[in-house]
């Protein structure tokens, strides 16, 4: 699972693999280390929530958390469809963009 930081835009890339890990146990959780304390880890997680609509994310304790809906998680899967693009309002007229992609590089 590769995470990009661009301007307003957080995209998640997904490996084979990892559509496989997502489909058995509906999470993927990775993070980047930048010192030697817990505190200095920026976690970021996939999980496949019932609730969601879409694709979401937020920003909780230091991480970041991506939300998928289950069918959303089944046409990533199924190879039905490439990417899932979403736009949540982030409040005073400004937008996040979300982006889930399958990677194809080997």
């Amino acid at each position: 699972m590769k995470l990009r930081i661009h301007e307003n835009s957080l995209r998640l890339r997904l490996a084979s693999h990892d559509l496989e890990k997502l489909g058995l146990s509906g999470r993927l959780q990775s993070s980047i280390r930048f010192g030697p304390e817990e505190k200095d880890t920026l976690a970021y997680s996939l999980e496949v929530r019932e609730e969601t609509r879409g694709v979401a994310a937020e920003l909780r304790e230091g991480g970041i958390r991506f939300f998928i809906d289950n069918r959303e998680a089944d046409r990533l899967a199924s190879g039905g469809e490439v990417s899932i693009r979403a736009e949540q309002s982030t409040g005073e007229g400004n937008t996040l963009i979300v982006l889930i992609e399958r990677d194809f590089a080997p």
